[in-house]
């Protein structure tokens, strides 16, 4: 297991990989270089996400799940960014998921922020509804899935996600901008 460190400015190494799930919380910080170097790109995402939505602190609901962490996390997908170290759940205290999301996306319109996923969700979990604020950075995303904006709704007890715009983050090919 890592001891903590700092990866950007606000965020640390032990709050991307923190869980309530104390029988995982070790393994989930036992990381190999690859993946603290990615948790490193993700805290820069986090960092423009803070920016963006007025430079107030953040709530990391869940940053890095192992694939066990994963796989125990309720309404986790198999194919989830989380175990990639590329993505971060999170809501900005004292601003509405709604306010954030759509600075994020207003952001975007406006060419200063880049992004895999964006999603609003909101679950019923055994203790009441939870909700975040899902983004992940580009990393191994799907190419077609890249810029999607979503928003995830519950039919029947079963997610479903919405999609509310799709931004063309293209990437220069191979001798582009070299």
């Amino acid at each position: 297991m890592l001891p903590d460190q700092k990866l950007s400015e606000h965020f640390s190494l032990y709050e991307l990989t923190a869980t309530s799930n104390a029988a995982l919380q070790a393994a989930n910080r036992d990381l190999t270089p690859e993946q603290l170097g990615k948790l490193c790109a993700l805290a820069a995402l986090c960092e423009e996400l803070r920016a963006i939505c007025g430079n107030t602190p953040m709530r990391v609901h869940s940053g890095y799940r192992s694939p066990a962490l994963n796989g125990n996390t309720a309404g986790s997908s198999s194919t989830s960014q989380h175990p990639r170290c590329e993505a971060v759940d999170f809501d900005i205290p004292g601003q509405t998921l709604q306010e954030s999301f759509d600075l994020i996306r207003a952001a975007a319109r406006a060419g200063k922020i880049k992004f895999g996923q964006l999603i609003i969700e909101r679950a019923e979990r055994s203790y009441g509804i939870a909700e975040w604020v899902h983004c992940s950075v580009i990393g191994t995303l799907d190419p077609l899935k890249v810029g999607m904006v979503m928003e995830m709704q519950m039919v029947d007890g079963k997610p479903h996600y919405i999609l509310v715009e799709k931004f063309n983050f293209a990437t220069p090919q191979k001798g582009e901008n070299e």
